[in-house]
C-alpha cells in the first residue's frame, strides 16, 4: 500500500510527463537499468486500447535477459505480422515508441492503402 505522500509524489511526476510519455509508462511492462521498455505486444495494446489490462509492476530485466531478447529479435522475419509474431520478445524504448507513433500517424504513410510512404 502506498501512503498519501507517495501518491502525491506520483501525481506530481505524472503531471510533469507529456501525454505520450504517460501513455508509454502506462503500457511499458519492462525495466532495465532504470529505463522502461515496451514489448511489441505492449506497443500494439497501446495503440489499440485505452487501458492496459495486464499492467502490474514492470518486470526488472537482467543483462542476460536483455541480450537474449535482442538476439531473438534479430532472427525475426519482417512482414505484416512482425509485431504480433514477436509478442513479448522485444524491447521498445520511449524514443523508439515516439518514432513508431510518428510513422503510424504520418499523413505520408499509406494514403492509398499500399502500406508505403509517398
Amino acid at each position: 500500500m502506498k501512503g498519501k505522500k507517495e501518491d502525491a509524489v506520483d501525481d506530481e511526476m505524472a503531471e510533469k510527463l507529456s501525454i505520450r510519455k504517460q501513455r508509454f509508462m502506462k503500457f511499458a511492462s519492462l525495466e532495465y537499468g532504470g529505463e522502461y521498455y515496451m514489448t511489441p505486444r505492449d506497443f500494439l495494446f497501446s495503440v489499440m486500447f485505452d487501458k492496459s489490462e495486464r499492467k502490474t509492476l514492470a518486470k526488472k530485466l537482467t543483462k542476460k535477459e536483455v541480450d537474449s531478447t535482442l538476439a531473438n529479435v534479430t532472427k525475426a522475419r519482417p512482414g505484416p505480422t512482425f509485431f504480433r509474431d514477436l509478442g513479448d520478445r522485444g524491447l521498445i524504448s520511449y524514443t523508439e515508441y515516439l518514432f513508431l507513433l510518428t510513422i503510424l500517424t504520418s499523413k505520408y504513410f499509406d494514403g492509398d492503402c499500399t502500406l508505403q510512404f509517398k
